[in-house]
């Protein structure tokens, strides 16, 4: 994996975006049990192989958790898999990770948003659902293109 500049763990992470992109596009759904195999993996790997302590891993899915709690709050307004995604991306990377691509995330996907509020003429725009892992996916890649800039 180093051949390319890539971590396994930047590898894992980028499938399992790129996997449940796909997924949310189709369906509006992600691969649930997949992605929590992924955390759970990802949980054993950074404890086992980076030998980091558990608090540390766990604190990873902070910016998960926050996104499913905001689901759930939001009755279904924000999916709660956006949140499944993001926690197992973070105990894979890290809590300052997963805050810096989701952030790179939010900004893209309120613009998105915003332009399809204002160029639609129907009042039901604002009732339509915008998938969030494809910005996801998009602030992971940014992220990881240039990492010295948040």
């Amino acid at each position: 994996m180093k051949a390319v500049g890539l971590s396994p763990e930047q590898v894992v992470v980028l499938a399992l975006l790129c996997l449940n992109t796909v997924q949310d596009l189709r369906k509006q759904e992600i691969l649930a049990l997949p992605t929590a195999a992924a955390a759970a993996a990802g949980f054993f790997w950074v404890l086992l192989r980076m030998r980091q302590p558990v608090p540390q891993i766990l604190s990873g899915g902070i910016p998960g958790l926050a996104v499913m709690l905001a689901a759930a709050l939001s009755e279904g307004e924000i999916g709660g898999g956006d949140g499944l995604v993001l926690l197992a991306a973070g105990i894979w990377l890290g809590l300052p990770s997963a805050m810096l691509f989701l952030a790179d995330a939010l900004l893209p996907a309120a613009a998105y948003a915003l332009a399809e509020r204002i160029r639609s003429r129907n009042r039901n725009v604002w009732k339509k659902r915008i998938p969030f892992l494809p910005f996801l996916l998009g602030g992971y890649l940014l992220w990881m293109l240039f990492p010295g800039i948040p």
